[in-house]
């Protein structure tokens, strides 16, 4: 199931950035996409972030999907949350590593291009 097809979309999505992450590959023709959290976030949607759980769309593990990294981005509007659809890499590599990861992702990026703004 996508994090698209939970209730808990309605309230994320205006938080959401769609990155492009051609680093790590994937090249121009199938570029890897990052799903990142913006810095303004309310703190009571962060908890429910953080809360949230569904299953690894790899393998169906319950998972958090909603992860924090570092301190937050200077001068950008990107925060230090964002969406992982697959196990953490230290319990299962492989779940972020296949297509489930990226049609998660693709599925989305088409939701978020396709809302429409109140």
């Amino acid at each position: 199931m996508s994090l698209v097809d939970y209730q808990f979309f309605s309230v994320i999505h205006p938080y959401i950035i769609i990155q492009r992450y051609v680093r790590e590959g994937g090249g121009s023709q199938n570029p890897r996409y990052r799903i990142e959290i913006k810095s303004d976030i309310p703190s009571a949607v962060k908890r429910q972030a953080l809360a949230f759980e569904m299953p690894c769309v790899a393998c169906g593990a319950v998972i958090h999907p909603f992860r924090q990294r570092g301190p937050a981005r200077r001068g950008v509007n990107i925060g230090n949350l964002y969406y992982a659809a697959c196990c953490p890499l230290a319990v299962r590599l492989p779940c972020s590593r296949g297509e489930a990861a990226s049609v998660e992702y693709r599925r989305i990026a088409a939701a978020l291009a396709n809302r429409v703004s109140p």
